[in-house]
């Protein structure tokens, strides 16, 4: 089978596999009613459909706890899809206000929110069975052993309202699978899984602050994947060899940690320690994987870090392109994370272990 033809073999074979989560997920949705009464069973499917017409309003968000940004983000562009169709005339409030018919209008919204909740849902667990297959090499128990994990009570309990993890999930699986890429990768695209694994985990932190509290069990787990290592080419990063510039980088941690923690309203003194803790893990991750290799521990380890703090800047930049992007969704989620993890489960700082299982 050549290249053209093995491309059009997977488009056939990802169509077909999300087609059939599709249908599975829209027949248990409907068994729920997607177009029951958007007041009948309240939960956060209002609040993130609220948050989404504040995106395509260009109104700074108001849902900022943990803090859910890409499930709005995207729920805001197929809004924006579906008035285009013509399937959903208000997409935004200054269409809401003006049509004056909020019971009709809202119904529709939550509708469609709904909808949404189901694609995102065949979405993950089309992206759950290539995960599987990847280690597996089998389809037909990649699709059993996805069907399987369907099957949970969590599964269900999502069908029926629209909720932060599938997202979050879609974006810690990405990350995860990148991790693993880089490890068995040998030409030079390797690059991009390391940037890719920063990326999605930046993203399912900022979904839902506490996928941070999973950092540890991936890099445990894709240490017995660890197939291949070698140096990163530095020829166009001259500077990392600057004995300086290691110590740049942890003044750069230093400030910001600081800045950020002393610019909070009501801060935990927990957080800082927390975030301390997992940049160290990474570097002791990689620190063990280089050493196994013979590899310069130095000079990639503070390209790491380099890597670290760079796709961060640049990912919070890029956000904040959009009028919507709230800076107190990144002090709950990358700042004052154990503060907000305690306040949405309603625990103090002396009851840290039950509120982690909370999670």
């Amino acid at each position: 089978m050549n290249k053209s033809e093995n491309k059009i073999y997977s488009f056939f074979e990802f169509t077909f596999v999300f087609s059939i989560f599709s249908l599975i997920v829209f027949y248990f949705a409907k068994e729920y009613g997607l177009n029951r009464h958007w007041a009948a069973f309240p939960d956060h499917e209002v609040t993130y459909a609220y948050n989404a017409l504040l995106f395509n309003s260009a109104i700074e968000h108001e849902q900022t706890d943990h803090s859910g940004y890409f499930s709005i983000l995207f729920l805001s562009i197929f809004f924006k899809i579906l008035n285009l169709l013509g399937y959903l005339s208000t997409f935004k409030f200054s269409i809401l206000n003006n049509n004056n018919n909020y019971e009709t209008d809202f119904q529709n919204i939550i509708f469609f929110t709904r909808i949404y909740s189901s694609i995102t849902i065949a979405i993950l667990y089309t992206l759950i069975f290539y995960f599987l297959n990847y280690f597996a090499k089998n389809k037909l128990y990649s699709f059993l052993l996805s069907l399987i994990i369907f099957s949970t009570f969590s599964s269900f309990v999502h069908l029926s309202k629209l909720r932060t993890e599938i997202v979050t999930e879609i974006f810690f699986i990405l990350s995860f699978f990148n991790l693993i890429l880089f490890f068995k990768r040998k030409n030079r695209f390797r690059i991009y899984n390391i940037i890719f694994f920063f990326l999605f985990l930046y993203c399912s932190i900022l979904n839902k602050s506490q996928a941070l509290f999973y950092l540890p069990y991936i890099l445990l787990l894709t240490y017995f994947y660890v197939e291949h290592m070698k140096d990163f080419n530095l020829e166009n990063f001259k500077f990392i060899e600057n004995k300086n510039f290691k110590l740049i980088l942890i003044f750069i941690y230093t400030a910001y940690l600081s800045i950020k923690f002393l610019s909070e309203y009501n801060p935990t003194l927990l957080s800082p320690f927390f975030l301390i803790l997992n940049i160290l893990l990474i570097n002791i991750f990689f620190y063990i994987c280089l050493k196994r290799f013979n590899l310069s521990v130095e000079k990639n380890l503070v390209f790491i870090n380099f890597l670290l703090i760079l796709i961060f800047l640049l990912f919070k930049s890029i956000l904040f392109i959009h009028p919507s992007t709230s800076e107190l969704a990144f002090q709950k989620t990358f700042t004052n994370i154990i503060g907000a993890v305690i306040g949405l489960t309603g625990s103090d700082q002396t009851n840290l272990v039950s509120t982690f299982f909370l999670l």
